[in-house]
């Protein structure tokens, strides 16, 4: 029989939740306080600044496509963790920058953070647990985002004023790579097979066999479905 309420999918989904919270206070949000405070810190352009700042989401979008890939090789526990390395030597990178050219490689380091630890990523995670209750997994761990929001912003605010800029980030860097690194061992090195279940908690017996032929990149990219799916994301993303 079905035991939904110990079924380990919802630590994960948690987890999940969690892990948004950091992708999203330091890799979205963050960005947007670094481009007022190096202006203010340093007297750099804010054309400057916010040029570093769409290379940190244009390589990043670029790498979420190959995101899949990236999970197949390293597992999704080793990307977390391995996301959390990037994203913590980004944040040193963007406090430590001396000059404006310095934050373009800071850039690097920190858009292979937020590309393997925010949506794309979350998706793999609870779709590996979830099927028939993907929808209200998917907007446990989502809502993690806007906790993100509300949580690091004022927090990144406050340290900053308090102690500069530098410090604050190294705080962000340890606390981040520490949280990402126990989720990315403790539960998402895990899969259902690994726990003798199917996805929902369903016996093991129930596991249905994907047998369907895979669709390559240039394939998919050419579906209406992919093509309206990707549309409302961009205004839901661009509002």
């Amino acid at each position: 029989m079905r035991d939904e309420k110990h079924f380990f999918g919802w630590s994960v989904a948690w987890a999940a939740f969690v892990l948004a919270v950091f992708a999203w206070g330091v890799g979205f949000y963050g960005p947007s306080v670094f481009l007022q405070t190096l202006h203010d810190k340093n007297g750099w352009s804010i054309s400057q600044i916010s040029m570093a700042i769409t290379l940190h989401f244009l390589l990043s979008a670029v790498l979420i496509a190959v995101l899949p890939e990236i999970h197949r090789k390293f597992g999704l526990g080793g990307t977390t963790f391995w996301g959390g390395v990037m994203m913590a030597l980004g944040l040193i990178g963007w406090s430590g920058a001396t000059h404006p050219w310095h934050l373009f490689l800071a850039a690097i380091p920190s858009a292979i953070g937020w590309a393997t630890t925010s949506g794309a990523a979350l998706n793999a995670i609870v779709a590996l647990w979830f099927d028939r209750d993907r929808p209200k997994a998917m907007s446990l761990a989502f809502n993690g985002a806007s906790v993100g929001g509300v949580l690091f912003v004022p927090l990144w605010i406050f340290l900053i004023e308090r102690f500069g800029f530098q410090p604050a980030a190294l705080f962000f860097a340890a606390v981040t790579l520490v949280v990402l690194t126990f989720l990315a061992v403790r539960y998402f090195a895990q899969s259902p097979a690994g726990r003798g279940v199917a996805p929902d908690g369903d016996p093991a017996s129930r596991l249905v066999l994907e047998t369907s032929a895979r669709l390559t990149r240039a394939e998919i990219i050419r579906t209406p479905k992919f093509l309206t799916l990707s549309l409302g994301f961009s205004l839901g993303l661009f509002a």
